[in-house]
């Protein structure tokens, strides 16, 4: 060793030790920071998918509601026509087997 080399002494190398510390954790929480943003943003994204499908399936099970109760009332209407025309013409309706 040279006489111009100087050993740090114990306090000397507790700070410098804290002040990488310090940086490392800086450094870390920055890095984490910026992943659970992009996480975020990306969590938002899928949820805004799963809501926009959602939305879709919830439309098309209400048109086939609306649809069903159209049919539905036309299938009465035609059993009522059906009927009317066994009644008056003596047609009996048995039903297949």
């Amino acid at each position: 060793m040279s006489h111009t080399e100087r050993h740090m002494n114990r306090d000397e190398f507790k700070e410098l030790l804290e002040q990488n510390n310090a940086v490392l954790f800086g450094q870390l929480t920055k890095y984490v920071d910026s992943r659970l943003g992009d996480l975020r943003i990306e969590m938002n994204q899928r949820f805004d998918q799963v809501s926009t499908t959602l939305d879709g399936i919830a439309k098309r099970l209400e048109n086939d509601d609306l649809e069903r109760a159209a049919i539905d009332h036309q299938l009465n209407r035609h059993e009522g026509w059906i009927g009317q025309l066994a009644e008056r013409t003596g047609t009996k309706l048995i039903p297949e087997r």
